[in-house]
């Protein structure tokens, strides 16, 4: 800042007005205000002590502080006549550079936004020094933000993260990609922060495995509860959480992890660990790798027939994985042939 260039302090915007005019409207926030002359602050010496100290405005003295203005005040004068309250018009007050004893009242001031640190009782932040240089940079860091935000929605791989995101944010995703990308970049603009802390959350991931073990019917949920399938309890959800954003979150204590790998694998495969063994035998790997060698349209058909691969628009899901077009589906189940084909044994 300049030399000589007017200094401004401005009301907070978190101050609410209770001004009606005569036409009944209610001012969404305070445009003026009149500070008492007099106010506590807290001072700190050269030697790092802290304790109380008033300062006090009076306009014909040099300092705000009020024990070296009581050695120099006339007695006669009376104090009330000499002691002003500093005035906010229209949300602002323009302060001279020359008027050095406001400066260090306002700047030492209790309700001064930079002073909330000091932790004195009743005290609360009313206004601020305006920066238009920090103003700058605090704008320049949340353009950056945005920037940012909106970058990673496209850069992120579409199936893995932003589609569980979609979904734990509410949007649906039975529809184009391009409107799925659409909700979650003008999300990620609006909360760029919010986005970024859900990009790279564990617990959106197991809330859309939380989703798609419902839509299997694995789990249920009724009212805050979560079931299995077979009404047996899984937990009950407290009344200010979502059942299952609250299970994807209690899903990583140990009470909950023999319960989600359970989950896990009924939405992954459709055979019991019994079954599963029975599957080891001495010609199994033989078998599996005779079967790998059908072509891959065959393969894809055995898979559908034993629900391996099912459909739910507009994704394939399959191993948990959920698959938009075909010629994705055909390269997935190419690339993963051998181990497909052995769960057709």
């Amino acid at each position: 800042m300049k030399p000589n260039q007017t200094v401004v302090f401005e009301l907070c915007t978190t101050l609410k007005s209770s001004y009606e005019d005569s036409l009944g409207n209610r001012r969404n926030s305070i445009r003026s205000l009149g500070l008492g002359a007099e106010a506590i602050m807290l001072y700190e010496d050269e030697d790092g002590d802290s304790y109380i100290r008033t300062i006090r405005y009076v306009k014909s003295h040099k300092s705000p502080f009020k024990d070296i203005q009581d050695e120099d005040l006339d007695p006669n004068v009376k104090l009330w006549r000499i002691m002003s309250k500093p005035q906010f018009t229209d949300g602002i007050l323009a302060v001279n550079p020359t008027q050095k004893n406001l400066l260090e009242f306002l700047r030492n001031h209790p309700a001064n936004e930079q002073n909330q640190h000091w932790g004195l009782d009743g005290q609360k932040a009313m206004f601020r020094e305006r920066n238009p240089a920090k103003i700058a940079q605090e704008l320049n860091k949340k353009n950056k933000q945005v920037i940012n935000a909106s970058r990673f929605v496209y850069d992120s791989d579409f199936l893995t993260k932003i589609v569980p995101i979609a979904e734990y944010l509410g949007f649906s995703t039975d529809k184009e990609s391009d409107l799925v990308l659409w909700d979650v970049d003008t999300y990620a603009r609006a909360n760029p922060e919010r986005f970024i802390e859900l990009l790279d959350s564990p617990i959106i991931s197991r809330y859309s495995d939380a989703k798609l073990a419902v839509k299997r019917g694995v789990i249920r949920v009724m009212g805050q509860q979560v079931s299995w399938a077979d009404g047996r309890q899984i937990l009950d959800t407290p009344l200010n959480k979502e059942p299952l954003e609250h299970l994807a979150e209690v899903s990583f204590d140990n009470n909950y992890a023999t319960v989600w790998k359970e989950i896990t694998r009924l939405i992954n495969k459709t055979s019991t660990p019994a079954e599963d063994a029975n599957t080891i035998t001495k010609g199994a790997s033989s078998a599996s790798e005779k079967l790998s060698e059908i072509d891959t349209e065959e393969l894809m058909i055995e898979l559908k027939k034993e629900k391996i691969i099912s459909w739910e628009a507009p994704f394939f899901l399959i191993d948990g994985k959920q698959i938009k077009g075909k010629d994705n589906l055909t390269q997935y189940v190419e690339k993963n042939k051998k181990a497909l084909a052995a769960r057709l044994l």
